[in-house]
């Protein structure tokens, strides 16, 4: 979890072909969810590859 304490999601900014989804924190599996579908959407909609 970030200082803000929200998720850490995104390509990693070396490596694009790796994508970094953690620190849900004790409420990840009520986020996991939304925070997939955002990912997702992050990943697939993605023009920065």
């Amino acid at each position: 979890m970030a200082r803000d304490r929200q998720p850490i999601m995104g390509l990693h900014p070396r490596h694009k072909q790796l994508a970094i989804f953690n620190g849900l924190g004790s409420k990840g599996v009520m986020q996991a969810p939304f925070r997939a579908a955002q990912m997702r959407k992050l990943l697939t909609e993605n023009d920065n590859k």
